[in-house]
């Protein structure tokens, strides 16, 4: 009968101890996880690159040969607006400098637009040709006249084409003058857009010095200032 009692305490004792036992590791694992848990569910949510991309020397030289052309491309496309935009305007200011300077010489106010002289003989030049059309057209008319009014308008017409001819000469003069105090260098409009042109195509270099090269000869089509000046890309 003790020996009963005694194996049934034993056997109780020991589930008692099973259980209490689970129940503290079941509680120890529940209030205390491991180390690895956290990370393996940090590393779920942000995915960390294994390996950093390293740039190495070969690399960064190939992306450089790359992009370098095209930069230098892009440059020079730049200047090129850049001189045709200023050629634009040089012309545009050209074309109304002329209307503006008619108004301060009618207003008595000194002309701030360029040589005063040789406004005033581009103007008689002007004038004095514009009368020669009107001699011509009035000689060559169908008009019934006799041989003295027929004459007398010749002798018109060949007056006018001396007077032309003079004026023309003494403007002529007056510009080499102009060139030689101002260093050879056109100041007119044409030899300002050809000097802008000439100085685009020593800065691009390559086929732009052909394409120079290749307006200078075009002397049948351009002005003779464009020609002058873009001929020393010959050189």
């Amino acid at each position: 009968m003790f020996r009963l009692a005694t194996c049934t305490a034993v056997k109780r004792l020991t589930a008692t101890g099973i259980a209490t036992g689970s129940l503290l590791y079941t509680t120890s694992n529940l209030s205390s996880p491991t180390q690895s848990e956290p990370n393996a569910q940090f590393s779920s949510i942000i995915q960390i690159p294994s390996a950093v991309p390293v740039l190495t020397n070969a690399s960064t030289d190939s992306i450089l040969s790359q992009v370098k052309p095209l930069a230098e491309a892009s440059t020079r496309g730049m200047r090129l607006v850049q001189t045709v935009i200023m050629i634009v305007l040089e012309y545009k200011l050209e074309s109304c400098k002329e209307p503006l300077d008619d108004v301060l010489v009618a207003w008595g106010i000194e002309s701030r637009f360029g040589n005063e002289e040789l406004g005033s003989l581009e103007r008689i030049v002007k004038l004095t040709s514009a009368e020669l059309q009107e001699k011509q057209k009035f000689y060559a008319s169908k008009d019934k006249m006799d041989h003295v009014e027929k004459e007398r308008r010749r002798t018109e017409v060949l007056r006018a084409a001396e007077r032309l001819g003079r004026a023309e000469e003494e403007l002529s003069q007056l510009v080499e003058a102009i060139k030689a105090a101002d260093g050879e260098e056109d100041g007119s409009v044409h030899g300002r857009a050809a000097r802008r042109i000439r100085n685009l195509c020593r800065i691009n270099g390559g086929t732009y010095i052909k394409i120079g090269q290749h307006l200078a000869n075009l002397d049948h089509l351009l002005p003779p200032a464009y020609c002058k000046t873009l001929s020393s890309l010959f050189g």
